[in-house]
């Protein structure tokens, strides 16, 4: 099971409708037991720069005692 422990998001500038929105996600760092990923929205394909910038991490935790668990060799691959 896995817990969101921590989130942010920054924005840099606001999105509009019409406009395409695309999404970057990227795993930064794989721990024992947590992931830490990070995310860049971008409005319209051309823009260079991010309109809002964010990430959070996740905690896998046991079912039953709710303590952090180790990833499985299959997450990692």
């Amino acid at each position: 099971m896995g817990f969101v422990v921590s989130s942010y998001c920054y924005y840099y500038s606001p999105l509009s409708y019409p406009s395409i929105v695309d999404v970057g996600l990227f795993l930064s760092r794989i721990g024992n037991s947590s992931v830490d990923y990070k995310i860049g929205i971008f409005e319209n394909k051309e823009s260079l720069k991010a309109s809002s910038v964010g990430g959070f991490t996740h905690v896998f935790v046991d079912r039953i005692t709710n303590r952090p668990k180790a990833l499985d060799d299959f997450f990692k691959n």
